[in-house]
């Protein structure tokens, strides 16, 4: 019998996951993109997901939700995108764009002091 995983979020269950394979935030998707010969903005990632095309694995949100907590285990929470990601399931902050759709009450917008491009 196969699990078929219910939301992204399941995937941060799984020991080790995303110690082989890295996750990227938006700035380092931008640059990784760019290295492969697509130039990206914000704007341009926004209209894509708006349209479906290219939805991000995971939406970090400002506020916690207590339902939604993920146990991830006792895991070292690194300062980089797999650390804040595994941080952010363990405060109830993780979201999966999939499950959720788009809205606009989400844009695409750098945090003060965050370099997206």
């Amino acid at each position: 019998m196969k699990h078929q995983a219910r939301s992204a979020l399941d995937l941060l269950k799984i020991p080790f996951a995303f110690t082989q394979d890295e996750l990227l935030d938006t700035g380092s998707f931008i640059r990784k993109a760019k290295e492969r010969g697509h130039n990206l903005r914000l704007e341009t990632l926004q209209a894509l997901h708006i349209h479906g095309l290219l939805v991000p694995l995971y939406r970090v949100s400002d506020t916690g939700v207590q339902g939604r907590q993920v146990n991830v285990g006792n895991i070292l929470l690194e300062q980089n995108p797999r650390g804040w990601v595994m941080g952010a399931a363990q405060e109830g902050r993780l979201r999966d764009p999939r499950q959720e759709g788009y809205s606009v009450a989400w844009p695409y917008v750098a945090p003060d002091g965050v370099d997206a491009c």
